[in-house]
């Protein structure tokens, strides 16, 4: 990885640009306190290249467009109401902060249909599109 350098705006503020030689857009972070993660221009606080993005008031959008998106069909109401059938939600805690408890999944026990390749994470609208199709 190199830092690029410190792109100066005028003599009272600067950006920061770091990027792998590789790959130019990086990290860039904006004297506005913005910042970009595979772009130089962010419009919001946190704003990737994929489109998703973190609002200024806190919420985190995902990139949702058709513009992202190809092959796109409808969620069968047999398929959905399979996965229902299969999530088994949890209560726990993390290890990292084992006081606060929380309520979810277990990414290794959900259904194929709703985890992710490496079965270590969650999209949260996965589980909300299988739940609107089964309650429709």
């Amino acid at each position: 990885m190199q830092i690029v350098g410190v792109n100066q705006t005028n003599t009272l503020y600067n950006n920061i640009h770091i990027r792998a030689s590789n790959y130019p857009a990086g990290l860039f972070i904006r004297s506005n306190g913005m910042i970009g993660l595979g772009m130089t221009e962010p419009e919001y606080p946190l704003h990737a290249a994929n489109g998703a993005f973190l609002s200024p008031e806190g919420v985190w959008a995902n990139a949702s467009s058709r513009d992202y998106k190809s092959n796109i069909k409808d969620l069968t109401y047999e398929d959905a109401s399979t996965a229902l059938k299969e999530l088994r939600p949890s209560r726990f805690t993390y290890k990292s902060n084992e006081k606060n408890e929380y309520l979810g999944f277990i990414a290794e026990d959900v259904p194929e249909l709703v985890a992710t390749q490496d079965r270590k994470g969650l999209s949260a609208m996965d589980i909300v599109a299988v739940l609107t199709t089964v309650v429709k």
